[in-house]
């Protein structure tokens, strides 16, 4: 049989986008994971039609949805798909178990108590590149031996190659110590690794560092502020900076005797400094939540993720006398702490044309790759997010590995292929 042009096989998938995939020679059904034949337009007609591949969507779409698979047992539910979905064969959900997706292969609490330790992997290139998960497990306690032994035992696992030790080059973590004493472990297999903390969990700290000098009330703010939440509460002090006097007018019209809450904010008003503290915040810091925001964002050039810290390095600098030196020199110092910072910093210099050094460990054909080169943990706070979702009280019966299953589906639909 001769061959099929390329162009009529692409024109035949794209009509199912997200679906397959194919080299021009051979068309892959993302879905089911297994080839497809080609020869005739009717055979990948013929393939979505299919029970098995009906049954794999139907599995992927509730997982990505965070739809549990018993759901199938509603009658309703079932009802309502066989009215909508006519010419279409709906599995139960013993079907869909049966053929689980088992070849799918930081560190927070789970709702169960369990020390939970997510890793992405990406790919340093010269055009932006998501993250995927490949790995949450539970950890028995959390130390630097436990989360390098985590990471190690989950990329040798991952990756078939031996080589890949020598390409592993950035691990990026918040600045806990336990983690900083796990990055230097870590360089015993993979020689080439810089350790980078965090850029917005620096941000954050700083801001700490000016929340615990000015000792802001704790009254109610609009919008609420979370303190583990990155820059929440400079937000909320901004918009009492910006409201103050209508807000004060709103408070005054309540009576005291009517909540403990009502009284303290009404004090908190007419503190003869507060309106003060909150100006000069607004003042000097209020670009800070747009900070973090930036370097939140995905697919961030090296050189604009260091010129933000460069830009936050200025105005710390040139802060008044009125605030404390332990606030102008607080990102200094943790950037100082910060292990590949400076690693970073001579990389983002020799792409960019203003040096020729290198880190001992980077050579010039692996420098260019650093041009996307991430300086966040978002994605594993994100990833976070999704598994308190996954992991809510009607389904503590999950087990970890299901659970993990669950987690890469819904992470990598939801975040990695958009």
């Amino acid at each position: 049989m001769p061959p099929i042009k390329n162009t009529r096989i692409n024109v035949w998938i794209n009509e199912y986008p997200g679906t397959f995939t194919t080299d021009g020679m051979v068309v892959y059904c993302q879905i089911c994971e297994k080839k497809v034949p080609c020869s005739k337009k009717f055979q990948i007609v013929q393939h979505i039609r299919t029970a098995t591949h009906i049954a794999a969507s139907e599995k992927k779409a509730l997982i990505a949805s965070n739809i549990p698979l018993k759901k199938l047992s509603n009658p309703k539910f079932r009802n309502f798909l066989k009215k909508y979905c006519r010419n279409q064969n709906i599995p139960d959900e013993s079907t869909l178990r049966k053929n689980y997706i088992i070849d799918v292969y930081n560190e927070t609490t789970d709702s169960c108590g369990r020390y939970i330790a997510n890793l992405f992997i990406g790919k340093l290139s010269l055009e932006p590149s998501p993250a995927y998960l490949i790995a949450s497990k539970a950890l028995e306690k959390v130390n630097h031996s436990t989360i390098a032994r985590f990471i190690n035992d989950s990329i040798t696992a991952f990756f078939v190659d031996t080589s890949i030790a020598e390409r592993v080059c950035i691990f990026i973590s918040d600045a806990a110590p336990y983690m900083t004493k796990a990055g230097v472990a870590l360089k015993i297999f993979y020689p080439n690794l810089i350790h980078v903390t965090c850029f917005a969990h620096a941000i954050h700290r700083f801001a700490e560092e000016i929340r615990n000098e000015e000792q802001l009330p704790t009254l109610p703010l609009p919008p609420e502020p979370v303190i583990t939440q990155w820059g929440t509460w400079i937000k909320s002090a901004c918009f009492y900076s910006e409201h103050f006097m209508e807000i004060k007018g709103i408070i005054n019209q309540f009576k005291s005797s009517d909540a403990l809450s009502i009284r303290d904010a009404k004090e908190a008003f007419e503190t003869s400094s507060i309106q003060h503290d909150l100006n000069l915040i607004f003042t000097h810091f209020s670009k800070i939540p747009k900070l973090i925001t930036s370097l939140e964002a995905r697919n961030l050039l090296l050189h604009n993720s260091l010129k933000v810290m460069e830009g936050l390095l200025t105005t710390a600098s040139e802060l008044p006398d009125v605030f404390s030196e332990k606030i102008k020199t607080k990102i200094t110092r943790l950037l100082n702490k910060n292990p590949g910072y400076d690693s970073l910093s001579m990389i983002n210099a020799y792409i960019n044309g203003t040096s020729t050094v290198l880190p001992n460990t980077i050579t010039s054909n692996m420098a260019s790759k650093f041009k996307y080169c991430p300086v966040t943990s978002c994605d594993v706070e994100r990833s976070f997010s999704a598994f308190k979702l996954i992991l809510d009280d009607k389904r503590h019966s999950f087990t970890m590995d299901h659970l993990e299953q669950h987690l890469v589906i819904y992470c990598y639909e939801n975040y990695s292929s958009k």
